[in-house]
């Protein structure tokens, strides 16, 4: 049985090698996939965020904020 590591960074592969993989999910499921790979691999979750476009640049911020990437400028 595969950990949830390994299951982390093998989702992030695929959608990195195909991000049309993307496309089924929406910004809920999204940001929620982001966080699981970030669990994991910073270095991953930053790749998968950066392949969705759509996302406000301020939401990013946020979001990379609370994961604890960036520190609040607050």
């Amino acid at each position: 049985m595969k950990s949830n590591k390994d299951q982390a960074i093998r989702l992030a592969n695929r959608v990195i090698a195909d991000p049309k993989l993307l496309e089924k999910l929406n910004d809920d499921l999204f940001i929620r996939f982001v966080i699981g790979i970030s669990n994991y691999s910073t270095e991953l979750a930053h790749k998968v965020m950066d392949l969705r476009q759509d996302i406000p640049a301020q939401n990013k911020v946020l979001f990379w904020e609370a994961i604890g990437i960036l520190k609040s400028e607050y």
